[in-house]
């Protein structure tokens, strides 16, 4: 059977989407008994002088008015035009693929309604891990198991950042640098290095384990901008390794927990062994146990490949609605507070400031740390170069489970010894608002970085 598509917005991944499906037609008819023809492309940035300027159109009335599109995919990013043209196509009856990340993060909710009012498909499996089918497997091939947490490696800046970094002995700024020369960062790379991008794709998965649509600024995030040459030397001489994770377990009484931030990973993880502008996700299902997904996360070609499975899918029958099988289990949590969810962490200060006042501040907060102080293998490492010092949190209770990747504990700390700082007796946990009340009320510039254990 012949389906029209139609591609909204050329630019990498609509590209590679035509190319793929122009590539590789006669396969996809063998395979799925489809045959998928691009039959109009609408860009507004540049136009085509050559190979589809035939099937090119000025606007998204003219390619909804043709008889023979059956599916559009929406490849412009954002959340302005991407968002009236998907809501167009649907309304019209067409079904929409995309790999529109900041799309389905934010509006994910209403578009996916607004699909089903209308009895066709949003799909976008393409928004989270690029080529890798994080969607699929979640929402498809292990229903049945309960997800009790995820762990992964979401954006290939950054760990191409961080990876370089550790293994160059290289600091953030010419990391970054060398990302941007190989054309693995945006000339601006903010979204990505301030953790942003991650957080995006972490609030479309937590849609698929929890069935929560959680607003992306809802996750409490920690970029890789503060972290330098000294946390990598830290983790090398504890043998671990550095990774800006997005991260989801299960906590007590049916609460959860979710945040972006760089972690202090031991180098037996499996994610600890992901480099380069690789991705991957580590989760673990009660039944299914460990799972873990490995690929690349962007880019034309692997992009492209989510799109056109999600095609195939849809117009096969073969789609699940992205919906969470544990909607139910959740739904009273719709107004958790992520922010005050325990969290475990090292802390690194400036040796200027004062550990009186660092005492004195955490007393008056009412949590319990201890202070790092390092074996004198690691000081005659790069570490004493720079002056510093670290703490680490201490809470009285886990309060989540990370079955797929256990939390570092003290002892895991192989070079240092700890050596108690507070003891309030009040036995507060430390969470992401105790984090940033100690930022106020330390000096500007007190905190050199903060990395999850």
């Amino acid at each position: 059977m012949k389906f029209g598509i139609a591609i909204v917005g050329f630019g990498v991944v609509g590209r590679g989407t035509a190319e793929l499906l122009d590539h590789s037609r006669e396969l996809i008819k063998y395979q799925s008994g489809l045959d998928l023809e691009v039959v109009a492309i609408l860009d507004l940035r540049s136009p085509e002088k050559e190979r589809y300027r035939r099937i090119r159109y000025d606007s998204m009335e003219e390619i909804l008015a043709l008889p023979n599109v059956n599916l559009v995919v929406e490849a412009i990013g954002g959340c302005g035009a991407a968002k009236t043209f998907t809501e167009q196509a649907l309304m019209s009856g067409r079904s929409v693929v995309t790999s529109n990340k900041e799309l389905v993060s934010k509006h994910g909710d209403e578009l996916t309604k607004l699909a089903r009012n209308n009895q066709v498909q949003y799909l976008y499996e393409a928004s989270v891990g690029g080529g890798i089918p994080l969607i699929r497997v979640l929402s498809t091939s292990l229903l049945g198991n309960e997800i009790r947490s995820l762990r992964g490696i979401l954006n290939g800046t950054t760990n191409f950042i961080l990876s370089h970094m550790a293994s160059s002995s290289m600091e953030f700024a010419p990391a970054l640098q060398e990302a941007v020369a190989r054309g693995y960062a945006e000339l601006d790379p903010t979204d990505d290095i301030a953790g942003l991008d991650t957080r995006r794709k972490l609030a479309i998965l937590l849609q698929i384990v929890t069935g929560l649509w959680l607003r992306p600024e809802r996750i409490p995030v920690i970029g890789i901008e503060e972290i330098d040459a000294v946390d990598l030397d830290f983790a090398a001489a504890n043998n671990l390794s550095l990774r800006l994770l997005a991260k989801y377990s299960q906590g007590r009484q049916g609460a959860f927990s979710a945040l972006v931030a760089p972690h202090f990973l031991s180098d037996s993880s499996p994610l600890a062994m992901v480099n380069g502008v690789f991705n991957a996700l580590l989760l673990n299902g009660d039944f299914v146990g460990d799972v873990m997904l490995y690929g690349r996360g962007a880019g034309a070609q692997p992009t492209a490949s989510a799109v056109v499975a999600d095609i195939i899918n849809c117009l096969n029958g073969n789609h699940v609605e992205h919906l969470s099988p544990q909607t139910n289990r959740y739904t009273s949590m719709v107004n958790i507070d992520l922010y005050d969810q325990p969290i475990s962490a090292i802390i690194r200060l400036n040796a200027s400031v004062d550990f009186e006042a660092i005492e004195k501040t955490l007393s008056d907060l009412g949590l319990d740390s201890a202070r790092l102080i390092l074996s004198p293998d690691m000081q005659q490492r790069r570490l004493t170069e720079h002056k510093y010092n670290w703490i680490v949190t201490r809470n009285r209770f886990p309060h989540s489970y990370d079955f797929s990747c256990p939390q570092l504990k003290e002892e895991d700390l192989v070079n240092c010894r700890i050596q108690p700082l507070t003891r309030t007796g009040k036995k507060e946990d430390w969470t992401w608002r105790h984090l940033e009340q100690l930022k106020r009320r330390l000096p500007p510039g007190a905190i050199a970085s903060i990395v999850m254990l």
